[in-house]
């Protein structure tokens, strides 16, 4: 009786992959490559017993996720994988996800992130941010001999194609006050002794994901792809897409390891009153993601790229993404700067 319980989870992902429509929309978005990794689905969730007890069409609405990235879902390829989190799939960006698609991108020509142990370190200063090590790295090394509890901390560090270089060292302290705050899941353990978090049963993988993370956030050249990588990652596929894992986190932000500042939690402010004899809206005007739309398809129709509109916008400085609902005057900028693209 046990054992059929526990192939009815497995029996409904099934059931929902043999759906024509989700076949197609795979198929679309992976080609010949969607049945091998629509058959990892079903491996992922006949080997995670939690991942057995989460809503179906979380499953689902995660691995459409991980593919449309392109990404394999198996966790011991670290590039992507689907856990569960109080019932729900949870779409989980990995280490080497985030490289591939930093790869993918084209303007990085050196990127990497890697565990630092004590006797690797030689200097490092808070102040500008550098972090110095050494040249030479001995057989007999803290490194070599597998003594991870001599890591003191985490670096990485990226150079684009243009030169430019940038580095971000965090120590292990900092590193566990960071999952603390954003992981309601390591707060719980760190405080009951447990291990029921990913940040708990595979720290040091978590560690170098949120350094190479941090750092392309503040100063990496972000494609389309990867800032909608950074906004999916930990996200809970209910019927909201909310962020329960990380309750403090806004969606569209990261925070900032370079500004030592305490994040402090905010009421949100009460809506100000509107006032009276206000003129109702025009309704046949058109929202600002539709004249982005348009422009965007107009740019497009002269010959332009995706990836070199991107791009433009991107060197520019405009890191966030260009289609959400940021402020009027950004909005304005935007728009203003595509429509000069017209004709170039």
């Amino acid at each position: 009786m046990a054992d059929t319980q526990n192939q009815l989870p497995v029996v409904r992902v099934k059931s929902l992959l043999a759906n024509l429509d989700v076949k197609k929309r795979f198929e679309e978005m992976l080609g010949k490559k969607a049945a091998l990794f629509m058959a990892s689905i079903v491996n992922a969730v006949s080997t995670n017993a939690k991942l057995q007890a989460c809503d179906s069409n979380s499953i689902m609405s995660a691995a459409f996720v991980a593919a449309s990235f392109d990404l394999p879902i198996d966790s011991n390829l670290g590039f992507s994988a689907i856990i569960p989190y109080s019932g729900k799939a949870q779409f989980q960006m990995m280490y080497k996800g985030i490289v591939q698609l930093a790869i993918r991108s084209a303007q990085y020509k050196h990127i990497q992130a890697s565990e630092v142990y004590q006797d690797e370190l030689l200097s490092y200063n808070p102040i500008t941010g550098i972090a110095k090590f050494v040249e030479v790295f001995p057989a007999d090394s803290q490194r070599n001999r597998g003594e991870k509890e001599k890591i003191c901390g985490y670096f990485s560090w990226f150079e684009l194609i243009n030169g430019f270089s940038q580095q971000l060292y965090m120590t292990v302290e900092e590193i566990e006050n960071h999952a603390k705050q954003y992981s309601k899941a390591y707060g719980y353990d760190s405080k009951e002794k447990k291990q029921t978090s990913n940040w708990s049963t595979n720290f040091h993988a978590m560690a170098r994901k949120t350094v190479i993370k941090l750092l392309l956030s503040k100063w990496g050249i972000l494609s389309i792809d990867m800032q909608r990588a950074l906004t999916e990652d930990q996200k809970i596929y209910d019927n909201e897409g909310s962020y329960s894992d990380n309750p403090q986190t806004d969606t569209n932000k990261i925070a900032d390891p370079f500004e030592k500042k305490e994040i402090e939690m905010k009421k949100k402010p009460e809506p100000e009153a509107q006032p009276e004899n206000v003129p109702a809206p025009d309704p046949k005007a058109k929202t600002y993601k539709e004249k982005f739309d348009t422009v965007w398809d107009e740019l497009e129709a002269d010959g332009m790229k995706v990836e070199e509109i991107a791009n433009k916008l991107f060197v520019k400085g405009f890191r966030s993404d260009p289609q959400a609902e940021t402020d009027e005057k950004e909005q304005k900028r935007i728009l203003k700067y595509l429509e000069s693209l017209k004709g170039k």
